[in-house]
Formats: C-alpha cells, structure tokens, sequence
C-alpha cells in the first residue's frame, strides 16, 4: 500500500470511528470495552459497559472473513461502538483477549485410509475414481495420463487396448 493510499484509509477511519479518546455526540468515547451479557435468538447481543452495569445496550456484530468460525458467549470482553442514536444498535467489533497465533500447519499423515463397504468415488469435475466392492476400478475423464519415471507395467489376465 501506498502513502498516500495509507493516509487516505486513516483519513477515512478516523472519519468513520473518531478519535477512540474522544466522546461523540452522547457523550460516550467512540470504542469501548464491553462484556455480553446475553446473546439474543434474533442475533443481537446485550453488553454491559462497565462500571454502568445496568445499562444494557443492544449490538449487531460486525461479520468478517476472519471472525467466520468465533464463537462469542456471556461473560466475554469485547470492543463495542455504542449506537449512534436513538433507536440504533451498537457494535461488537470483536473480542478482547490475548493474541494467539494459528497452529502450524502438521505434517501430512504417512498413509490415509478411506474405506467404504460397497463403493468409493473420489470426483473432481468430470473426472472420477471409483473403487468398487467387487475388485473393480474405473477410472473416467476427458484424458487419461499415466506416467512412470521407470517402467510402465500393465499386468492383468487380457489386456484390452481400444
């Protein structure tokens, strides 16, 4: 990203959020720490803003690529931005917790087994592999290729090409 593309995105977010330090126009900072309190069937979320404990406010949350798989219950802190007015809801941005980092990715199991009892197919497109229970094995697709860095052995009882 460039500077100027880096100064216009800050430009635009401070317009959008405000200084996090200064109130907006109820009074309340622009970011908030907030801790749920209940997670409603209708998909909104009550938090609490400490120390004011007994005031809930009603949240939508904000969905992203990132946040597909969070799960948010009771008792957790999250950042909030409290509703803009009257009769709007406020927004849970995310949970507050310690960073943890993905797990690396594992190392390829040596061997898979997938076993079914009649018939197996792997399919990808027109292209399939289907193993039956039988001792069958067809293979389908637009173009077949098998290749062998050493020899190409085709061993059967009859050998049928074409």
């Amino acid at each position: 990203m460039s500077r100027q593309d880096a100064e216009i995105h800050t430009l635009v977010l401070e317009q959008v959020i405000g200084d996090a330090s200064a109130p907006n126009r109820a009074g309340a900072p622009a970011l908030v720490r907030g801790l749920i309190v209940e997670l409603l069937p209708s998909g909104e979320i009550e938090v609490v803003v400490p120390p004011d404990a007994d005031t809930r406010i009603r949240c939508d949350f904000l969905e992203t690529a990132a946040n597909g798989s969070l799960r948010l219950a009771p008792g957790d802190l999250v950042l909030v931005t409290p509703p803009g007015g009257v009769g709007q809801n406020g927004c849970v941005l995310g949970r507050v917790g310690r960073y943890r980092p993905a797990p690396e990715q594992a190392a390829p199991p040596e061997r898979v087994v997938l076993e079914a009892g009649e018939m197996l197919t792997l399919r990808c497109g027109e292209s399939s592999v289907e193993l039956r229970q039988d001792g069958k094995v067809l293979i389908r697709g637009n173009d077949i290729v098998a290749r062998g860095e050493n020899t190409a052995k085709i061993k059967g009882g009859t050998v049928a090409i074409n």
